[in-house]
């Protein structure tokens, strides 16, 4: 619903603009500039407790909200589709490709893993059509939920325990912003963006058991 716009999401009271935006992008090296994809996260992947900080500081707190109001006990599933390409071939995203949509096999084969673990609540993050999602949605304790814009729903994101990811960028903010252990398809771990040894971040095949490690996050009361 956002569309790219952000309309409404931001304070707008730390910006910089005018004259001083200016000056400092044309006569100082005191910007950093960023452009494209190429890096990801490369250059800040240590500073996630700074933007972190400093991107609350300037969100709406009206986007922040509800998704402080969320059970944190919980697991997260991204499934992106709307302009995500659709192929029933898996060669493309195991070799790599963005912008594909995971299989929804895939995201029901993880969740049938993690059901045998717990049943701690499972929330779907999507813009998929509701009957898109029927299989998913169908398994036990497991709700569609949104947060009211992007924002919100990248920041209830990284508040669950772990996430299942989605072949996206907005999979990998949440990922990094919130130090989530996160699961991706095979394939689809671009850049590794947690800072910690002792959380992972991993691809998990179709008959990959759940790690261990894993198991003891999701199985804790």
């Amino acid at each position: 619903m956002d569309s790219r716009l952000y309309f409404n999401l931001f304070t707008g009271k730390d910006g910089v603009d005018g004259f001083k935006k200016f000056y400092l992008l044309n006569f100082t090296d005191n910007v950093k500039i960023f452009s494209g994809m190429e890096g990801l996260f490369g250059e800040f992947i240590n500073e996630y407790e700074y933007i972190r900080n400093e991107l609350f500081k300037i969100i709406n707190p009206y986007h922040l909200y509800k998704p402080n109001k969320m059970n944190c006990n919980s697991i997260a599933v991204h499934i992106r589709m709307g302009d995500f390409i659709s192929d029933d071939k898996e060669d493309k995203l195991r070799s790599g490709f963005w912008n594909h949509r995971i299989p929804l096999k895939w995201y029901v084969n993880q969740i049938e893993k993690i059901r045998k673990i717990c049943d701690l609540p499972i929330y779907i993050f999507s813009d998929g059509k509701e009957s898109d999602l029927i299989e998913i949605l169908k398994i036990n304790n497991c709700s569609r939920v949104f947060f009211g814009s992007a924002i919100s729903d990248m920041i209830a994101l990284s508040n669950c325990r772990i996430i299942i990811s989605s072949s996206s960028t907005f999979c990998m903010w949440s990922s990094f912003l919130g130090q989530v252990p996160t699961i991706y398809f095979p394939g689809q771990l671009k850049q590794r963006l947690l800072n910690k040894e002792d959380i992972l971040e991993f691809e998990l095949d179709y008959n990959d058991n759940i790690p261990s490690i894993i198991k003891r996050i999701i199985s804790d009361d």
